[in-house]
């Protein structure tokens, strides 16, 4: 007669419980609150280099161009801190990160304005590379919940 036994050592199932027990009893808010900031930083690193998650945004139109020459700014960034740039803001809320502008203005330049002729030009949403850095970023939150572990 063939036969098979299985044997599994009930510790390692005692030691995954008091794991899922420690995760269960852990605040995620550090890590959401550190997604937040860096996709805050991520967004506003983007306007320097006048492109959003998808590309290069659109450039002026050659009227807006003339009207704005000489006046040292860039696509979507005023002087100082007054402008789009100046106001994206992160949150944490529960279960979720928001990432936006108060800006009256904030939802043209994302989606653009055909009856008005502007372009979309997209400052919100995440890249490879930007998703890349928050996948670190919940890596080491969960390293640091297991020390030694890896």
């Amino acid at each position: 007669m063939s036969q098979a036994a299985l044997t599994y050592d009930l510790r390692q199932v005692e030691r995954l419980k008091k794991a899922l027990q420690k995760v269960s009893a852990q605040s995620f808010r550090p890590m959401m609150e550190s997604l937040a900031q860096e996709v805050e930083v991520q967004t506003i690193d983007r306007f320097n280099y006048g492109e959003g998650p998808e590309g290069p945004w659109e450039d002026w139109s050659e009227k807006y161009a003339e009207r704005m020459a000489g006046q040292g700014t860039k696509i979507l960034i005023k002087r100082g801190s007054s402008g789009l740039m100046g106001s994206i803001r992160s949150e944490y809320q529960g279960d979720g990160v928001l990432i936006g502008s108060h800006m009256p203005h904030a939802a043209t330049h994302q989606y653009g304005d055909d009856a008005r002729g502007i372009p979309a030009r997209p400052y919100l949403g995440i890249t490879p590379e930007d998703e890349s850095d928050l996948v670190d970023i919940v890596n080491d939150f969960i390293d640091g919940l297991f020390p030694g572990a890896a």
